[in-house]
C-alpha cells in the first residue's frame, strides 16, 4: 500500500509537467482527477489493498464487458463508419485473449509471461433506456477537434453497466488517447477511453501500423488499473525509479516509439513489447498484468465488476443467446451545395445509421422550395429555382421502425444575377448590420450567428463610428468564423484590375497565429478561393503585445488591397472574410471594405482637381453641399445607398476655381435613416463622402 500511496501523490506532484504531443494522456487526466476529487486517491489505495490479495483461479471464464462507441464528428473524415467500428473492438478482443498470431514474435526471454487477460468485448445490442441499438453513437459537435471530458457532456452511458469509448478527431492536450484508472474518475460519467479516429483499430482513417492498431488495448489496459511499464507517469525515457506494481514486467526507462528489443538501459532486458510500452512493436501483456486487470474486474471500485454481472449482460443485450431484433435507423443527411445560385441543383446523400442498410429500407425526404419537392430516392438530386433559406426533412424506415430529422435552413438560395451591383461599399455604420432592412437579399451574412463570433461594434473603427470585430482570445485553436457579402454583379464595374480595399487591424501577441483569410466565389458560394492570406506577426498592424487590444483610429489601421480580378464581368459573386484561431489570441477587426468604390470614410480620397464637402453631418434640413474644381467643366453628382443602390444623380456645371454650393435637400428630399456615399466625378477624377441621416 505504501508503495502505492507514493506512486498516486506523484501523480498529483506532477503539475509542472508540460504535456506536449504524447502517445497517452492517462497521468494528466488522472493528475487533474484526483485534485478535482482527491476522494480517488483513497478509492485507488482501497482498490490496491484488494489487488494485492486478489487470488486468481486457474481456471477463469472470460470476462463479457458491454461496450459502446461515442463517435464525436462535424461529417469529417473523424466520422469512421461502422467497418472501422468493428475493426477496432476485434483487435481489442483478439489482444485481451492472446488470438493475436504476432505473440509469435515474443523474444524468447518473455514467451513464458505471455498472458491472455481473459476478456470479451462486445457493442452493446440495448441502450439505458430498453432500446435497440447497435452499440455505436454519434454525436455532431465540433469538440471534436478539441475534445477531453467535454465530449462526455454530450454523451455518456451509465459507466457501471457500459465501457465507454469516445473517438475523436483530436485531443485538446494533444495525446493519442487517454483513460481513467478504475475510482479515479472525476464524475460519474468520465469513466471510459477517450480515443483518436486515427488510432483506432487499423483500417478507415488510422495511421495502421503496431503503434495505431494497439492505442485502444493500450487505453483498455490503463482502464483495468494498468500503469505504463515503467511508472505512473506519461514520460518515457525519463527514468528507472518508477513502478508499475506489476512482479513480472522488468524494470524499465520505457521504449519511446522505438522497437530495441536488446534494450536494458535499467541494467534488465526491457520489455519492449509490452502493450504498455510506448514502442512500435507491442504484442502482449503478462501474467501478472491479467492478474491485475481481473482485480480490477472484480472489485467494486471504478464499478467494474457490475458490467460482467449476468443481469448487466441481460440489461444491455450481450449475454450469450440474446436474439438481435432490427434497430430502426437514425435518420441523418449530408448536402452539397450548402449554398447555390437560383435554378442550381443540390444532391442531398443519406447517413442514417444505427441499423444495416438492406431491401426493407425506405428513404422519404420533404424539400420544401424543391423541383420535385419530395422524393423516395436514397440520395436525390434537386434544383431549387426562387433565393431563400430552405428546410430539408428525411424519413429514414425499415423492419425495425422509423425515424425523421428535420435540418433547419441549411439550403441558401442567391439571386443570379445578384442584387447588390457595384459599388460595394461597407463600413458598419447601421445599426442593423448585417440585416439589409428594405432588402434581405442584401444581407451579409455571419457564421455562426451565436457565440463568440463575428459582431458590429462601436468601440474601434478606421473611419465613422464602427467596425466588424472578433475576439481571437474567446476561440479554442483552429475555430473558424465567418462573415459573407450578399450576392454581387459584378458586370457593370469598370475597374481594372479589380480589387478589394479594407482596412485591418490586429495586434500579435507573440506567440500566437490567427489567421485571416479573404476568398471569393463567382458561383454563389458554392466553391471558393483564397485571394487573401496574413497570419501572425505577418496580420499586426501595431507593436506586440497582450491585453485588450483597442486600435487607435489610423494609426492602429492598414488598408489591404486584394486582387479580386476573377470576378471582373461574374454576376454570382461573393466575397468571405474568414478567421482561423490560434488560441488565446487577441482582438481582429475589419472596417471599410470596398469594391468599385474610391474611399469610404469620412477622412477620404481626395485630388487637387475637385473638392467635396457636406456640412453639417449627419444630415438636417440644413444641409449644404460645397462643391470646387480647379479647371471647371461638367461634373456628376451622384448618391448611393449603403447596397451601391443610386439614389439619386444630378449633373453640374463647375466654373474653374469656384465653388458651387448646393441644398442636399436638392438632390435627396427625403431619405430613410442610414449611411449613404456622396460621389463626385469629373474627368475620371473621384471624391467621396460618406453621410448619415440619422432620423
Amino acid at each position: 500500500m505504501t508503495k502505492f500511496f507514493i506512486s498516486a501523490l506523484s501523480l498529483l506532484l506532477a503539475g509542472s509537467v508540460a504535456y506536449a504531443q504524447v502517445p497517452c494522456g492517462t497521468t494528466k487526466a488522472v493528475q487533474d482527477a484526483l485534485t478535482i476529487r482527491p476522494q480517488g486517491i483513497i478509492d485507488m489505495q482501497n482498490l490496491e489493498t484488494e489487488t494485492e490479495n486478489f487470488v486468481p483461479t486457474n481456471a477463469r471464464a472470460i470476462k463479457v464487458i458491454p461496450v459502446v462507441v461515442h463517435i464525436i464528428h462535424n461529417y469529417g473524415p473523424e466520422n469512421v463508419s461502422k467497418a472501422q467500428v468493428l475493426n477496432a473492438i476485434s483487435i481489442l478482443n483478439r489482444d485481451f485473449q492472446k488470438l493475436n498470431a504476432d505473440t509469435a514474435q515474443v523474444i524468447q526471454t518473455f514467451k513464458g509471461r505471455v498472458a491472455a487477460p481473459d476478456f470479451e468485448f462486445r457493442l452493446a445490442k440495448i441502450d439505458p433506456a430498453g432500446n435497440c441499438t447497435d452499440g455505436i453513437t454519434r454525436t455532431v459537435s465540433d469538440l471534436t477537434f478539441s475534445a477531453d471530458d467535454n465530449v462526455k457532456d454530450l454523451i455518456s452511458w451509465p459507466t457501471n453497466k457500459y465501457f465507454n469509448i469516445w473517438v475523436v478527431d483530436r485531443i485538446s492536450f494533444g495525446a493519442g488517447g487517454y483513460a481513467y484508472l478504475p475510482g479515479s474518475s472525476p464524475c460519474n460519467g468520465c469513466d471510459g477511453v477517450v480515443v483518436l479516429n486515427t488510432q483506432f483499430g487499423n483500417i478507415g482513417t488510422s495511421n495502421g501500423g503496431n503503434f495505431s492498431e494497439r492505442t485502444l488495448t493500450h487505453e483498455a489496459g490503463h482502464w483495468f488499473n494498468l500503469n505504463h511499464t515503467w511508472g505512473s507517469n506519461n514520460d518515457c525515457g525519463s527514468s528507472c525509479n518508477g513502478t508499475d506494481n506489476v512482479n513480472d514486467t522488468p524494470k524499465t526507462n520505457g521504449s519511446c516509439l522505438t522497437c530495441d528489443l536488446a534494450q536494458n538501459d535499467c541494467g534488465v532486458l526491457a520489455n519492449v513489447q509490452n502493450y504498455m510500452d510506448y514502442s512500435t512493436c507491442t504484442v502482449m501483456f503478462t501474467s501478472g498484468q491479467a492478474t491485475r486487470m481481473q482485480a480490477a474486474a472484480t472489485s467494486s471500485v471504478g464499478g467494474r465488476n457490475n458490467l460482467s454481472s449476468n443481469a448487466n449482460l441481460i440489461a444491455t443485450g450481450t449475454n450469450d443467446g440474446f436474439v438481435v431484433s432490427p434497430c430502426a435507423p437514425i435518420a441523418d443527411f449530408l448536402y452539397d451545395p450548402s449554398r447555390t445560385c437560383a435554378g442550381s441543383s443540390v444532391t442531398f446523400t443519406d447517413v442514417s445509421y444505427g441499423a444495416d442498410v438492406d431491401q426493407t429500407w425506405e428513404w422519404n425526404w420533404d424539400l420544401p422550395g424543391a423541383t420535385p419537392p419530395t422524393s423516395s430516392d436514397q440520395n436525390p438530386t434537386v434544383t431549387y429555382p426562387n433565393p431563400g433559406t430552405y428546410n430539408v426533412t428525411l424519413t429514414a424506415t425499415n423492419s425495425g421502425g422509423s425515424n425523421a430529422v428535420t435540418k433547419s435552413q441549411i439550403i441558401k438560395v442567391y439571386p443570379s444575377p445578384g442584387i447588390q451591383t457595384m459599388p460595394l461599399i461597407e463600413g458598419f455604420e447601421t445599426a442593423q448590420f448585417p440585416v439589409n432592412p428594405s432588402n434581405n437579399l442584401l444581407n451579409w451574412e455571419i457564421s455562426p450567428t451565436t457565440g463568440t463570433t463575428w459582431t458590429r461594434t462601436t468601440t474601434a473603427a478606421a473611419t465613422g463610428s464602427a467596425s466588424i470585430s472578433v475576439n481571437c482570445a474567446l476561440l479554442d485553436s483552429s475555430e473558424k468564423r465567418e462573415f459573407l457579402s450578399p450576392v454581387m454583379d459584378m458586370t457593370t464595374t469598370t475597374q481594372s484590375p479589380l480589387e478589394l480595399t479594407f482596412k485591418v487591424a490586429y495586434r500579435y501577441n507573440g506567440n500566437t497565429n490567427d489567421v485571416l483569410k479573404v476568398y471569393i466565389s463567382t458561383n454563389c458560394g458554392e466553391t471558393w478561393q483564397v485571394r487573401y492570406s496574413k497570419t501572425g506577426a505577418q496580420l499586426a498592424t501595431v507593436a506586440n503585445g497582450t491585453g485588450n487590444f483597442v486600435p487607435p483610429a489610423g494609426s492602429g489601421w492598414r488598408t489591404e488591397t486584394v486582387n479580386i480580378n476573377g470576378l471582373a464581368n461574374k454576376d454570382a459573386a461573393m466575397i468571405r472574410f474568414e478567421l482561423t484561431a490560434d488560441g488565446q489570441g487577441q482582438r481582429l477587426y475589419v472596417d471599410d471594405i470596398n469594391i468599385g468604390g474610391q474611399g469610404v470614410g469620412i477622412s477620404e480620397q481626395t485630388t487637387t482637381n475637385l473638392g467635396l464637402n457636406v456640412y453639417p453631418n449627419p444630415i438636417t434640413n440644413q444641409t449644404l453641399i460645397n462643391i470646387n474644381s480647379a479647371k471647371g467643366g461638367m461634373a456628376t453628382l451622384h448618391l448611393f445607398d449603403v447596397t451601391g443602390r443610386s439614389i439619386a444623380a444630378r449633373t453640374i456645371t463647375m466654373q474653374a476655381n469656384n465653388a458651387t454650393t448646393l441644398d442636399f435637400s436638392s438632390i435627396a428630399p427625403a431619405l430613410p435613416a442610414g449611411v449613404y456615399n456622396l460621389r463626385l466625378q469629373m474627368d475620371g477624377a473621384v471624391v467621396n463622402r460618406r453621410v448619415v441621416v440619422s432620423q
